[in-house]
């Protein structure tokens, strides 16, 4: 007698939590699905290095650059860009010595989410590993 509330409170409190645990999750997501794409650089073989998409989106690059500029390496592009670069895919690219130097610049990507409504091209910056002998 008096108590045949309680079971209604419950279920309120449940919907409650259950829907700021939803909001939760889906601002966590959407901080994720905006954070930097690029896994690390990876020295595949010769002068040949791979940059993966580790997003759950896909990116437009629009470029990639040597940042310096006063090593020996020459950047060479494998592809045309822009170049559409899916969720989990890949980007490659040469890096080549030149005058028998071997000292290997940074990189930076030019990219943005092909989904997002601002085109502006963000810049990420990337370490090259030394070459596997």
């Amino acid at each position: 007698m008096g108590f045949e509330w309680i079971p209604w409170a419950i279920a309120a409190v449940s919907l409650v939590v259950g829907e700021y645990r939803a909001r939760s999750a889906a601002n966590r997501t959407r901080r994720d699905d905006d954070a930097n794409p690029w896994g690390e650089v990876t020295h595949h073989s010769g002068d040949l290095y791979l940059i993966r998409n580790v997003s759950t989106r896909d990116v437009m690059v629009t470029g990639a650059r040597k940042i310096r500029h006063e090593t020996a390496a020459v950047l060479e592009d494998r592809v045309t860009f822009p170049f559409r670069v899916n969720s989990g895919d890949q980007l490659d690219f040469l890096m080549r010595e030149r005058y028998g130097l071997s000292s290997t610049p940074d990189i930076a990507v030019e990219w943005y989410f092909i989904d997002d409504k601002k085109t502006r091209p963000r810049e990420n910056r990337r370490i090259l590993p030394a070459k596997r002998s």
